[in-house]
């Protein structure tokens, strides 16, 4: 399809709408990111995690992540001061991974 073509352009539209509505969703927001999350951990799983454990652990993570989102979007002070507090000093500096 080309740039200036009408269906690309209402589906960019579309992308780029819905994209912003999961932007002020915590939920789904918190939900796509914990997908990541899971996705990565998924050797991890196979290794160590029985199915029925992973199943315990995944609300966790999502519940985590969706509680983190509404502290940052209610009180970001408050994240701060919960990492100040929290975040070990001898924490590796996070990176960028392959998703």
């Amino acid at each position: 399809m080309k740039y200036k073509d009408k269906e690309y352009i209402d589906a960019y539209n579309e992308l780029s709408t819905a994209t912003a509505n999961m932007l002020e969703d915590d939920n789904l927001l918190a939900k796509a990111i914990a997908s990541i999350i899971r996705n990565q951990m998924e050797d991890f799983h196979c290794k160590y995690l029985t199915d029925e454990q992973m199943k315990e652990l995944n609300p966790i993570i999502r519940n985590s992540i969706y509680s983190a989102l509404q502290l940052i979007r209610q009180d970001p002070m408050m994240l701060y001061v919960y990492a100040k507090m929290y975040v070990p000093t001898y924490w590796e500096d996070c990176e960028k991974i392959q998703i």
